[in-house]
């Protein structure tokens, strides 16, 4: 993946007048999102590659004691990825809810539901009805 390609595309479809609206602002976040997950995985990706590759070499010549650490660092590095990964899990839904809060009366608003106030419950049941995708079963 060309991360210059990605950036100037990013750049394009925000000068665009379609990121005006509520709906190109909504496809650009996704975008924005999309290319920093992108990022995280080829960093992270790029990480487990050198860490292999520097634990990797002369594994055999290693002392037969030196294995033992293995089970803290391992238990350590176990927690510590949990923890970031519910931190970035709350962080992620904090932001769709912050969304959804955002411009969930104003899609109301286009989809011919009259609502006056702050996205309420009966706003979220409307909403769902009107947008739920319908199964052949149902």
């Amino acid at each position: 993946m060309d991360h210059q390609r990605l950036v100037d595309r990013i750049g394009q479809w925000a000068q665009a007048p379609v990121a005006s609206s509520v709906g190109g602002q909504v496809v650009l976040l996704g975008a924005v999102l999309a290319a920093a997950g992108v990022a995280g995985l080829a960093a992270q990706a790029l990480g487990t590659l050198v860490r292999r590759a520097v634990l990797a070499a002369g594994w055999r010549a290693w002392p037969r004691p030196f294995w033992w650490p293995a089970a803290p660092v391992s238990a350590v590095l176990a927690l510590t990825a949990r923890f970031r990964l519910r931190a970035a899990v709350d962080a992620y839904a904090q932001l769709l809810e912050a969304a959804v809060r955002l411009h969930a009366v104003e899609l109301a608003v286009q989809l011919g539901t009259e609502h006056a106030g702050p996205l309420d419950r009966l706003l979220g049941d409307v909403l769902t009805q009107h947008l739920r995708t319908r199964t052949r079963g149902a």
